[in-house]
């Protein structure tokens, strides 16, 4: 048992994700420049764990032919193993001390974008002609080069006469951006992030002229971005398609709060995050080791839990199986889809949440979720089971005739075969496309797989707990 749980410690380290490092009020300067190589470039920023978000951002970016700088802003509560593998994947980092977001301690919007002021540092890249700055949860579909002659300052307005700072197009100026600072904590932020606060100080943007795609010569006044170069997958899925014509759709933002592409579960929902995954396979790395670390660690942990229960002949004490198996009992009479319905969740629970990383590829993690689930709900029965069965066997021999209907035979082929129903249903279910809307037909199957692996585990629940469906003599407790 100490075998078991230490390796299922060692996996649940290697699922967690690494805190965030400490903020810091230092006076805002730009560190460690690193030598440009073209007139302008193309800008990411990291304050928190974007990373695989900006390393799939540059391979896009790549996959384009560009031959722009890329840039990484990096404060300081980025690693530096993170910023060597940004410089593995062609970034150059530019190590930044962190603009203070003025409502981190009074809202939790300005807690959560804790860094995201930081941005502003764009604006002091003078050593650069133009900047175009991509939030790293934006994904490129096909070369944007020409945003270079967009005007001094470009953003694209969604939704009403507000713009969104996740794609902009900036000339850099030391003096707007100590400008800039001065005004943090005047200028009000409707979203207490840097992009209500670019509205407000870019206010009259919304009178600007639209960039042109046809233009060939650059612009030196502000100018809207078109939908395309922005495109909002919110819009998409309210929608249930793009109203931009497929010419002009070239950056992709995921800005649906928490739901991003590199979360393996968010695919379930959200067609559009295969675009990303895509260009995600094209890393050199992708969880394979750690892939094939946790896919086969079941069937060791099944060996050592086989050999524990082995270990396990007796109680030492009657008058505690005496109670367990009261408790036992009463639980089952009083509550009988319980026991069966707790393990089912909690196995889903410490599968999703202990054991598969958030940010492992979807097709890996579906199997790993599925896998560690059915494990754990299998260990938790068989464990319950034989609990049962050591106590009447060892304590209580006049009770061990009552039949255990975990172990008839009939019964095994039958659930064999609701097993074999569901891993089809999931195969078809994967391959059906979407007939409704993207989003409703994800829902859809989601809800079917869910619905199916709880009939199905109801029914074993059902058996592993049928030693307590005859009435036994408890006067004997």
């Amino acid at each position: 048992m100490l075998l078991y749980f230490a390796w299922l410690l060692v996996l649940m380290q290697c699922s967690s994700t690494p805190a965030l490092g400490r903020l810091k009020d230092d006076v805002p300067v730009e560190v460690n420049q690193p030598t440009r190589k073209t007139k302008d470039a193309y800008v990411t920023l990291l304050y928190g764990g974007f990373l695989l978000g900006a390393r799939v951002l540059g391979q896009s970016l790549r996959d384009t032919g560009t031959e722009k700088d890329f840039i990484a802003l990096c404060t300081e509560t980025v690693s530096e193993e993170t910023k060597d593998v940004l410089k593995a994947d062609g970034w150059m980092i530019r190590n930044i001390n962190s603009i203070q977001n003025p409502y981190k301690d009074s809202s939790t919007r300005g807690k959560y974008f804790f860094g995201v002021y930081s941005k502003l540092y764009v604006w002091n890249m003078t050593d650069y002609e133009r900047i175009v700055y991509l939030d790293s949860d934006t994904l490129v579909l096909s070369n944007i080069d020409h945003m270079f002659d967009c005007g001094t300052f470009c953003a694209a307005h969604r939704h009403s006469d507000l713009f969104n700072t996740g794609v902009l197009v900036v000339e850099p100026s030391s003096a707007i951006f100590k400008d800039m600072v001065k005004k943090i904590d005047l200028l009000p932020s409707y979203g207490h992030d840097d992009q209500g606060f670019l509205n407000v100080y870019f206010k009259d943007l919304v009178y600007a002229t639209l960039f042109n795609w046809s233009n060939t010569s650059r612009q030196h006044q502000p100018m809207r971005l078109p939908a395309g170069l922005n495109a909002d997958i919110g819009m998409y899925y309210r929608l249930k398609s793009w109203k931009i014509p497929p010419d002009e759709l070239r950056v992709i933002h995921y800005t649906l709060g928490p739901l991003k592409p590199w979360i393996w579960w968010s695919s379930w929902l959200f067609d559009l995050d295969q675009l990303w995954i895509d260009v995600r396979l094209e890393l050199p790395d992708n969880y394979n080791g750690l892939f094939h670390l946790i896919f086969w660690a079941p069937y060791p942990l099944g060996i050592l839990l086989i050999i524990s229960m082995n270990l396990v002949r007796q109680w030492p004490s009657n008058k505690l199986a005496a109670r367990i198996l009261k408790i036992l009992a009463f639980l089952n009479n009083k509550f009988s889809y319980f026991i069966p319905l707790s393990f089912l969740f909690l196995s889903y629970y410490l599968a999703f949440q202990c054991i598969v990383p958030t940010t492992m590829i979807p097709s890996q993690a579906e199997y790993v979720f599925w896998l560690w689930s059915n494990f754990f709900l299998v260990t938790f029965l068989g464990f319950y089971c034989y609990f049962c069965r050591i106590i009447i066997s060892t304590k209580h021999n006049d009770l061990y005739q009552i039949p255990c209907n975990v172990w008839n035979v009939r019964k095994f082929w039958w659930t064999l075969l609701l097993y074999f129903v569901f891993v089809s249903s999931y195969v078809l279910l994967k391959v059906i496309p979407p007939v409704v809307s993207p989003l409703s037909n994800r829902l859809v199957v989601v809800i079917l797989l869910l619905g199916i692996h709880i009939v199905v585990s109801h029914i074993c629940g059902q058996y592993a707990v049928g030693i307590w469906t005859r009435p036994f003599p408890l006067h004997h407790l």
